[in-house]
């Protein structure tokens, strides 16, 4: 019938697409261009506030935080794999700090990442096989209001190659010992990823 027809044309796009990716047609010379890594920051406040568990907002001097109660709160982000991405996986990382509190010198935190990937007509539900995707993070100082930046979770190429929108869910989860004195803080997330830069 049709709509197995459609599912079949779907998934030799795919399968082509994995193939036939920018890197390779940069290589073959089909596409004239650079690949280079590029790193998009996203603040607290562009990301999404669900109505059930939300952060709670903290104002703090020039900057808007999320103070998230760990194992509950979280926010959401949702995002078409970039136009000029090229290859790769697609990395995000968490910009955090504490309270204000000089108490959590070598103290840690836990970032959980959990996402899905779908395409038009394709139904939004639960998470991804290969989701969630933990980071951990160390308070480096003993000052309080620090920036703190933790490695990248990584989504891989497969997961969303071929699919037009990746829907995230971040929160913090407890961490290994010993924790951070207070909630966790939320600057913003950074995304990291494969971009195609076509010479003027």
């Amino acid at each position: 019938d049709l709509q197995s027809r459609v599912r079949r044309l779907e998934e030799e796009a795919r399968s082509l697409l994995s193939v036939i990716n920018i890197t390779n047609l940069i290589a073959a010379g089909v596409i004239v261009g650079e690949v280079y890594s590029k790193l998009v920051s996203i603040p607290a406040e562009a990301l999404g506030r669900p109505n059930v568990n939300p952060p709670t907002v903290v104002d703090h001097d020039n900057l808007t935080l999320y103070s998230f109660t760990v194992n509950t709160d979280r926010i959401t982000l949702k995002l078409p794999p970039p136009a000029d991405y090229a290859s790769g996986p697609l990395g995000f990382n968490v910009v955090w700090t504490n309270d204000g509190g000089v108490d959590d010198l070598n103290r840690r935190v836990r970032w959980e990442l959990n996402y899905q990937t779908v395409s038009e007509d394709e139904v939004i539900s639960g998470n991804h096989a290969n989701s969630p995707k933990l980071v951990d993070g160390l308070y480096e100082t003993n000052l309080g209001w620090v920036e703190q930046h933790t490695g990248f979770m990584e989504i891989a190429e497969a997961d969303f190659l071929g699919k037009e929108c990746i829907f995230a869910r971040l929160r913090a989860v407890t961490p290994p010992n010993p924790p951070l004195t207070c909630e966790p803080h939320l600057i913003g997330v950074c995304l990291r990823y494969n971009a195609l830069r076509i010479p003027a």
